[in-house]
């Protein structure tokens, strides 16, 4: 999962650099990544690492422009996967 992680924190900064109408097509990317995550939680189940990759798909899809822009920036969502996914990577994430 380690590595799944790494690929979506990168994935996440590199969308934040496309310009707005290339994100959607660079979010197939990343769909896979979070689908890997939520196949794992389905085999070992973990309520706090479910909450944390909800959020985590909730801000990519606001940097990919596929939700209403709220009040936060990119910036600041992206900011906020990289917290997320640094907590997945812990113990109580992925981390075993």
């Amino acid at each position: 999962m380690n590595q799944v992680l790494q690929q979506l924190e990168q994935y996440s900064r590199n969308l934040t650099e496309l310009p707005a109408e290339d994100r959607v097509l660079f979010y197939q990317r990343i769909n896979p990544l979070l689908l890997a995550l939520k196949g794992e939680l389905r085999k070992s189940p973990n309520p706090f690492a479910q909450e944390k990759v909800t959020e985590l798909e909730w801000h990519l899809a606001n940097i990919a422009r596929l939700d209403e822009p709220g009040e936060q920036t990119d910036l600041e969502h992206l900011q906020e996967a990289v917290q997320i996914i640094q907590e997945l990577r812990g113990p109580k994430g992925f981390a075993v």
